[in-house]
């Protein structure tokens, strides 16, 4: 019975071994008539087949088990990485609702929708397009689009994003955009070809492999086959130095390299969008994570981009109301700095300015209760030769005059951000050596928004193409790597010039979306450091798995040729065990950075 058993044991070995080789004999097939003739997976069978040739067909059945179990690890890493994406994917309903020309609700899938329509959702509802609710209001779970697990109020006039979930209540929209432009199908056209434009670590893997696996095979061949020529019987030698062949083929295998570090790049990737962060490829991801200047952009970037009435100057006849009289003058005008006045007065305007004529570039003239009135800049009422003296506050400065006498001044100023000043000094503690700020606003004010952030350089009065000619000077004053951070709709050309382009809430403009190569979907200036740890971790993962797979690789093929050890079981477990360790390491990359 025991000779029979024994006379089987080879058939059942070579059955198992085909049962979990034929993939992998498929596959270097499919590589052979693609003219890749020196792949993965022939270093594999070459190893399998030379096992069988010396009677160790168990080790060579375990080599394609074990190859086996590595391509399923790596397939599993992908798939958890593509999840972020298909969590997008999953946030744009396949039908959406809307009122037809006789109000009706029509159901209609979202690529038909046309700009203008509008959109009825109720509560669970996804909205599929960007626009503005015009009826209802909600609370608004932004997370899928921005990263914000905080719920966020929609009511008349706010804007939403594709992507957003309404929450309760019911609200109606009115689409600003098609759907083939809207937020959450741009998020998904980034991320999906994240990886078409590969970094430098992933070309050199790329590179590397190319030309490390013949290498390799030619190597193990000649190893084989040459020192036993220096034994007493060529036989003896030849069984010795192919099974150390053997081993070189087994433990060689590039797999841990060519998955583990475009992995570590593209779960990066998959984070950061999940977090509210679109980078554009791998090789932008892998550009920033070396950034050690960031220039930004201060309107609406640094700043909200909305005034603030900081201060009230007045002369004594006017103690008290030169706010009011500058209210009653802007009551009806849509200027950002009129809203910033009417905003502080804060109280209902029953008087009205009458024979009112608004002067483009100087301010406004009118009439209140009889009286001639002039609000505007210095230039206004020096022209109507109005005797004042100039304010030195730092500022955007509203003159008052009433009757030819001067009455105060009104000043004006854009502020910081919350976030800004946190971001700044996150940028140094992830080792940033120089932030930059870049402004069109005069050197007084730009001085105090730098010094009031703690940044290191500011460069004023600049116009869109000054602020290239200033990132193109800090790329050649021996700067490693430039970020430039701009709110993506003026500053285009910057974001294009710089080794890497940040905009801040750009999904609004396509501009920003093609000139950009990291969008940060909302306005969070916390989101810029947390995007540069992000792509440092990253960096750092390639770099160890590259190191680590080299290092036990190169040790244990010393180990076989210098006749330490014989085990093609370590070459095995050497191999699939550095590429899961790999992958394991890469899977760091999506895991949260707090």
């Amino acid at each position: 019975g025991n000779t029979s058993t024994s006379k089987k044991a080879p058939y059942v070995q070579i059955l198992a071994y085909t049962i979990a080789g034929y993939e992998v004999l498929f596959d270097a097939l499919i590589g052979i008539t693609k003219k890749r003739f020196f792949n993965e997976q022939l270093l594999i069978i070459l190893a399998s087949f030379a096992a069988i040739v010396l009677g160790e067909t168990i080790e060579a059945v375990g080599i394609m088990i074990l190859y086996n179990v590595g391509t399923l690890f790596e397939a599993g890493a992908v798939n958890n990485s593509l999840k972020a994406l298909d969590a997008l994917r999953k946030s744009i309903p396949e039908k959406v609702t809307i009122l037809d020309e006789n109000g009706v609700e029509i159901s209609i899938k979202p690529a038909k929708v046309k700009v203008g329509s509008i959109l009825v959702l109720k509560a669970g509802d996804k909205i599929a397009i960007d626009g503005v609710i015009i009826e209802g209001k909600t609370n608004l779970d932004t997370k899928t689009t921005t990263g914000e697990s905080v719920y966020t109020v929609g009511e008349e006039g706010t804007e939403v994003l594709g992507g957003y979930i309404v929450v309760d209540g019911a609200i109606k929209v009115k689409t600003t955009k098609t759907y083939r432009d809207s937020a959450v199908s741009k998020i998904v056209d980034i991320v999906s070809t994240a990886s078409d434009d590969k970094s430098k670590a992933e070309k050199f893997i790329s590179t590397f492999a190319k030309y490390y696996t013949p290498v390799v095979v030619i190597t193990a061949i000649l190893l084989a086959f040459i020192p036993p020529f220096f034994y007493e019987t060529y036989a003896e030698g030849f069984e010795i130095w192919l099974k150390r062949g053997v081993m070189m083929l087994c433990v060689s295998c590039p797999c841990a390299l060519v998955v583990s570090v475009p992995l570590s790049y593209f779960c990066s990737v998959g984070y950061l969008a999940k977090n509210g962060v679109l980078v554009k490829t791998t090789e932008r991801l892998s550009s920033l994570g070396k950034c050690t200047t960031f220039a930004f952009d201060k309107t609406g970037t640094l700043t909200t981009g909305e005034f603030e009435v900081t201060k009230i100057v007045s002369t004594k006849k006017f103690q008290g109301k030169v706010l009011e009289i500058c209210a009653i003058c802007e009551k009806n005008s849509n200027h950002p700095l009129a809203k910033s006045i009417l905003k502080k007065y804060g109280k209902e305007i029953t008087v009205n300015a009458e024979n009112l004529v608004e002067i483009a570039g100087r301010g406004i003239a009118c009439e209140i209760n009889g009286d001639k009135v002039l609000c505007g800049n210095a230039k206004f009422l020096l022209e109507n030769n109005v005797e004042f003296k100039s304010v030195e506050e730092i500022g955007v400065k509203i003159y008052l005059a009433v009757n030819g006498e001067y009455a105060g001044t009104v000043i004006l100023n854009d502020v910081a951000r919350d976030t800004a000043y946190g971001a700044i000094m996150e940028l140094y503690d992830e080792g940033v050596t120089n932030t930059v700020l870049l402004t069109g606003d005069n050197k007084e004010y730009a001085r105090v928004i730098r010094k009031q952030l703690n940044m290191r350089q500011s460069v004023s009065e600049l116009l869109p193409e000054n602020k290239v000619e200033e990132i193109e000077r800090l790329m050649e004053n021996g700067e490693k790597t430039v970020a430039f951070v701009g709110d993506g709709i003026n500053d285009a050309p910057v974001l294009s010039r710089a080794d890497v382009g940040i905009a801040m809430g750009g999904l609004g403009s396509d501009l920003a979306v093609e000139s950009a190569d990291v969008v940060i979907v909302d306005d969070d200036l916390s989101k810029v450091p947390f995007a540069l740890k992000v792509a440092k971790r990253a960096n750092n993962i390639a770099k160890q798995n590259i190191v680590a797979s080299i290092a036990i690789k190169v040790l244990i093929m010393l180990l076989s040729i210098f006749g330490v050890t014989s085990s093609i079981w370590l070459a095995i477990v050497g191999d699939v065990g550095v590429l899961i360790l790999a992958i394991l390491n890469s899977l760091r990359s999506s895991l949260k950075i707090l």
